[in-house]
């Protein structure tokens, strides 16, 4: 007598195996998201970082001043979307304040705790 079809405990097999390859897809499509989002910000602090540094190249000769760093800011790059400047007892840094839709896996991959507010890169210290 021939077979003409699954039987029921086949089709559970293969279900479950769909599901469990599934699962793995969308967890590495998470991850690469947080990735690229990581990689967003990284890119964004160091475009700001290398216009303070032109900028401190251009002005070099004269009074460098926090002030003025951040009215020429807007000409080398755009300050916004979460992305800013400040000084910081002398020192210029450049941040990124983490919104509400930034997950944990993101703050993971830039070295941050969950209950990290912001991501910090030096620009100028003064003292160096």
């Amino acid at each position: 007598m021939k077979r003409k079809g699954f039987t029921l405990v086949e089709l559970l097999i293969v279900i479950a195996i769909l599901g469990v390859l599934t699962a793995m897809v969308q967890l590495s499509g998470t991850n690469a998201a947080a990735s690229a989002k990581a990689a967003a910000i990284t890119n964004g602090l160091n475009t700001i970082k290398t216009a303070g540094k032109m900028y401190i190249a251009e002005n070099a000769a004269s009074n460098l001043s926090f002030d003025g760093f951040k009215g020429a800011l807007s000409s080398y790059a755009e300050v916004g979307n979460n992305f800013g400047v400040s000084e910081d007892n002398k020192k210029w840094v450049a941040y990124y304040t983490f919104a509400e839709s930034d997950t944990s896996a993101i703050k993971a991959k830039l070295g941050k705790t969950s209950s990290d507010k912001t991501v910090m890169l030096e620009i100028y210290d003064p003292g160096e």
